[in-house]
């Protein structure tokens, strides 16, 4: 065979038969560039094992400062140990330095300015990513705001120097210094900030443009002087006096147009913060927040609270408010307590939780206690919890300290945290004693227990009283610039404290009032007919005493109130008021102007304080249109025959009672016959002929049209401050029209009267003053949880130890008049005409949802 044959067949085997190793990857293509190749990215005991690590990736994807395990060595139980990870720092911080490079000249984008802050960005929380609304991240400036200084002293939930402390680690990237529920609580600052129209930083957005204009310049002046503080929209220009002397009525200080674009930016802003709110809400469940106590936790719970008065019905409310409170128990009912870990030492630590067991305890006590519903924590708890807390570090410099022994060691001194605890230990002894006077008007007046039983325990009541006085003369003591605060407080901060706790003492002396009205009105209907005294006629002359006191004071603390107002109008007080004055600067206007305590000064001061709330949720404009109702009726009334005048012809025309011997309910007038005498019907001697343009209003009994308002329901948002309580019925129809003859009175006033009584009218009373005697009309309704009221042309109020009257109606079907007998009778000069039908229930059986956290 040829050299060339033995070459060819080579060939051809070679090409037949099937290469050793696999061909080579084929060549990358230009769009998957080749990546720089990784280097010391396996732990030790893979590189040791020769397998294949994945530590680079889980490193990659993991958080800041988490420790991370490869795969095999988590499978296996070993510890994975980077060995390199010193030279992979060096490169990072190589590439760090770049970074930097690159900032400096091109700019960081702000995470406010491009997305919200996003409590899910972690990899161990598989939820939706989608948020309902965008929360603007809170920057560090907002805690030297005025602000945020107002609201601590109102809500002292958070500790500043805990929370800022740790707020600004946060913002330098340390994710650890707050966690989840940190994030969460400054999320809630960012929707309290926007309900009172505030940016994250603590300053007044654009869009939020004062729509104040004071209608009563001397007023603003002398508050401006009384207080020191220049008011910010003083430089308005004053409006000339309206006719009648109503300076409040005058269109040329606010305009109807200045007013409706006041009412659009409070919606707005509303709905603004129903918009963020929504959002919490989907991150409390997300996080568990409701599951898991924690410090942080229940802080996030208490700042939503007051939140979700408009966006969650009562039993959602009540639900997650009990929670709350349950959380609170545990944590600090736990031996040892559970720890804070605020890194601030002993004294910070306790007094964070100190804070948060003090406000849950204080306004569980002045709201729901007061106010009729279940209390959660007892004082045996806040004993219990008192004696975990540090006792309180003996000043050197304190006058009262005892000279110490030679042979005893002296105090150590005050540093700067325990003198912070010192002071806010002190400070919160006001609130708590307040809250246990409300625990005892719940338990001797308007708690369930309370309403069951039927008797007033007058010695708690007057117990109550005596420590709101108490409470009210230590506020006194610390407004002197003397008891100072050591430098933990500023000036401003002390006096927004006493005088807020001040004129929410003055709401408590108005509550308790009002449920001592109440229970007069059950009374009243549920007494004897029989000449001799019942058990029910002696709780109604005690009633009737405490009624009178409860008025004595309320009429004695009012001038207080109106001057601490006058003297902060133009100022913060009452523009970043979180809801601790609201409902006192309402009691305070009505009296005023209703009950004939004031002037029109007074009432405008009243008025103002009302409109100066910028907070969106404490509906301060509507307690607004009702003092601006009761003032108007009574200044149209001016000229018009008093409801004195009326009555007392009605009482000639149809007889007097005899003088009852023991001062109990009314007893039944007979003629000799044994037959009742016929009275008119409640036209006849109760409703005044309109003069021309006239037109006769209440304050919450009616709507502003003068039209009779059926109210929708019995929840926690209604316009005006209320104590819980069962309804009761008074008509069986919807609506039931009294008709009466014409009758000639004494004074020349004669006519058919006529007025329709809806089913769920408000109970209201009308009074004048004519020769120094007083009188009152009282109407039923079907709602007596809410305060109505209406404009009163004298000074006098409900004289509720003096009964006057009982008239009997008669269910009747849906159409058609209403028979009715009733009796007249007089007592010590006082009077009133009361058309109850039936006593008002006072129940436990029924569930009720207490206003809370308001």
């Amino acid at each position: 065979m040829s050299p060339k044959a033995d070459s060819s067949s080579d060939d051809r085997r070679a090409s037949s038969a099937s290469p050793p190793y696999p061909p080579p990857p084929a060549r990358r293509t230009s769009s998957k560039p080749k990546s720089a190749r990784q280097q010391f990215s396996a732990c030790g005991a893979c590189r040791m094992r020769r397998v294949r690590c994945d530590l680079k990736d889980l490193q990659a994807a993991a958080l800041d400062g988490q420790l991370i395990a490869c795969s095999n060595c988590r499978e296996r139980g070993l510890k994975c140990v980077d060995e390199f990870a010193q030279v992979k720092a060096v490169k990072l911080l190589r590439r760090g330095r770049r970074l930097q490079q690159v900032e400096a000249v091109y700019g960081k984008v702000q995470q406010s300015d491009s997305h919200p802050m996003n409590l899910l960005a972690g990899h161990t929380i598989a939820v939706s990513q989608t948020s309902l609304c965008a929360i603007p991240k809170l920057k560090p400036e907002f805690f030297s705001s005025p602000f945020f200084r107002a609201f601590s002293m109102q809500r002292p939930i958070l500790d500043p120097l805990e929370f800022t402390s740790r707020y600004f680690e946060y913002s330098k990237g340390n994710p650890d210094a707050l966690g989840t529920a940190g994030q969460l609580i400054a999320m809630v600052l960012v929707v309290w900030a926007n309900s009172f129209g505030l940016d994250e930083a603590g300053n007044p957005m654009e869009s939020e443009a004062p729509l104040l204009s004071p209608s009563l310049p001397h007023a603003t002046n002398n508050s401006a002087s009384a207080s020191g503080h220049a008011s910010e929209r003083s430089s308005a220009s004053p409006g000339a006096e309206a006719p009648g002397g109503n300076l409040y009525l005058n269109t040329d200080d606010l305009s109807l147009r200045g007013i409706e674009q006041r009412y659009d930016a409070i919606r707005r802003r509303k709905d603004r913060t129903n918009d963020m709110l929504r959002e919490i809400l989907r991150l409390i469940d997300v996080c568990g927040i409701l599951r898991k106590p924690s410090w942080d936790g229940v802080r996030v719970l208490l700042l939503v609270l007051p939140l979700t008065v408009d966006m969650q019905p009562p039993m959602e409310r009540l639900t997650m408010y009990e929670s709350t409170l349950s959380q609170i128990y545990t944590l600090c009912s736990l031996s040892p307590p559970a720890p804070v870990h605020s890194g601030q030492g002993e004294y910070i630590d306790a007094l964070v939780r100190a804070r948060i067991f003090w406000y849950a305890y204080a306004h569980e006590g002045i709201t729901t206690g007061l106010k009729g519903g279940r209390l959660y924590l007892s004082e045996d708890d806040l004993d219990a919890f008192q004696a975990t807390l540090p006792p309180l570090p003996l000043s050197t410099h304190s006058p009262s300290s005892t000279p110490h022994s030679p042979t005893m060691p002296s105090p150590p001194p005050l540093t700067r945290t325990s003198l912070t605890y010192t002071v806010h230990y002190h400070y919160g002894a006001v609130p708590l004693r307040v809250s246990n006077a409300c625990r005892l008007v719940h338990a001797a007046l308007t708690g369930p227990r309370a309403r069951q039983r039927g008797e007033i325990d007058e010695s708690s009541v007057r117990e109550a009283w005596e420590m709101l006085d108490t409470a009210w003369e230590e506020l006194e003591t610390l407004k002197s610039p003397t008891a100072g605060s050591m430098g933990v407080l500023s000036r401003d901060e002390v006096l927004r404290f006493v005088y807020g706790w001040q004129i929410y003492i003055f709401e408590c002396h108005n509550v308790i009032r009002e449920a001592l009205k109440q229970r007069l009105v059950a009374l009243s209907s549920s007494s004897s007919g029989s000449g001799y005294p019942s058990s029910s006629s002696l709780q109604y002359d005690k009633a009737g005493r405490l009624h009178t006191l409860a008025t004595q004071k309320c009429h004695y603390l009012v001038r207080s109130v109106v001057q601490i107002m006058k003297n902060n109008l133009g100022t913060t007080f009452f523009e970043y008021d979180a809801g601790i004055v609201r409902d006192g600067c309402f009691f305070a206007g009505f009296i005023m102007a209703g009950e004939g305590q004031g002037s029109d000064e007074d009432v405008e001061v009243c008025l103002r304080a009302l409109k100066e709330m910028r907070w969106a949720l404490c509906k301060s404009e509507e307690r607004e249109q009702n003092v601006k109702l009761v003032w108007e009726g009574k200044q149209a009334r001016a000229g018009l025959p008093s409801a004195q005048q009326l009555f007392e012809s009605s009482r000639t025309a149809f007889g007097s009672a005899p003088q009852s011997p023991f001062g109990s309910p009314p007893y039944a007038l007979y003629t000799a016959n044994g037959v009742p005498p016929q009275l008119p019907s409640i036209q006849a001697v109760s409703s005044m002929p309109p003069s021309p343009g006239h037109r006769f209003r209440q304050s919450s009994a009616t709507s502003a049209d003068g039209s009779w308002p059926i109210p929708a329901s019995n929840r926690s948002d209604t316009s005006s401050p209320r104590p819980m309580s069962s309804h009761s019925s008074f008509l069986s129809s919807s609506s039931q029209t009294l008709t009466g003859s014409s009758v000639s009175l004494s004074d020349g006033v004669s006519g058919m009267a006529s007025m329709s009584i809806p089913r769920s009218t408000a109970y209201y009373s009308r009074a004048g003053d004519v020769g120094s005697q007083s009188h009152q009309l009282y109407y039923p309704s079907n709602d007596l949880s809410q305060y109505n009221y209406t404009a009163s042309s004298g000074s006098s109020t409900l004289p509720s130890r003096h009964p006057a009257s009982v008239l009997t109606t008669p269910a009747g079907g849906s159409s058609g008049p209403l028979s009715t007998t009733a009796g007249v009778y007089q007592q010590h000069q006082n009077r009133y005409f009361d058309p109850t039908a039936a006593p008002p229930v006072y129940s436990s059986s029924a569930t009720s949802f207490p206003d809370v956290w308001q």
